[in-house]
């Protein structure tokens, strides 16, 4: 999974996607027990648990991560969103973001 602390461009009004957990398919994500987050500053992090511990690490990452998230129970809910961002990292900092593709 992946967490987006930094502000997203474009973001639905009313929705307040620091609260959102998006998929992507572009990091090496084990399920359920790896958590990439992209912080404030835009830097990319790595948490895992590794012997019970959760360690918190940076990830120096360079390439294209595209991630998306929907919100709303199905895509016949009046009120369903999708929303598909791209960052791009050099070294592990987020050097720009665009919205991809949204429906709704």
């Amino acid at each position: 999974m992946l967490r987006v602390q930094c502000r997203l461009p474009d973001p639905p009004v009313g929705f307040d996607l620091k609260e959102e957990v998006f998929q992507s398919k572009d990091l090496n994500v084990q399920p359920q027990s790896d958590t990439y987050t992209i912080e404030p500053d835009g830097s990319l992090w790595l948490t895992y648990s590794y012997s019970l511990k959760a360690c918190h690490v940076a990830y120096p990452f360079d390439g294209d991560v595209d991630f998306y998230t929907s919100i709303g129970k199905s895509v016949k809910d009046p009120d369903y969103v999708w929303l598909e961002y791209r960052a791009t990292f050099e070294k592990g900092k987020m050097i720009s973001i665009r919205r991809l593709y949204d429906a709704g």
